[in-house]
């Protein structure tokens, strides 16, 4: 499980421990991203491609209680690479 931290300048992804636990925490700065794909309708699955690393997130957008937060992060991780 990540949690995504996301600004103007880079994108933290936090692994986390079934026990929130933080287990690891990676960070890409925006610069270094290739390409970001976006695809899926209710299950959005998200491929963030870098010179080095290629990340696959699956973003669960139906999430109760956090559907707004999880539609704007996928509008700004879309909107960061053109």
């Amino acid at each position: 499980m990540y949690a995504i931290l996301l600004d103007d300048n880079e994108l933290k992804l936090v692994q986390l421990n079934m026990n929130m636990e933080v287990k690891n925490i990676d960070t890409i700065p925006i610069s270094s991203i290739d390409a970001i794909k976006i695809s899926g309708a209710v299950v959005k699955k998200v491929v963030v491609t870098t010179k080095d690393t290629k990340v696959k997130l699956a973003v669960k957008t139906l999430a109760v209680g956090i559907q707004k937060a999880q539609k704007e992060m996928i509008e700004k991780l879309g909107s960061l690479v053109k």
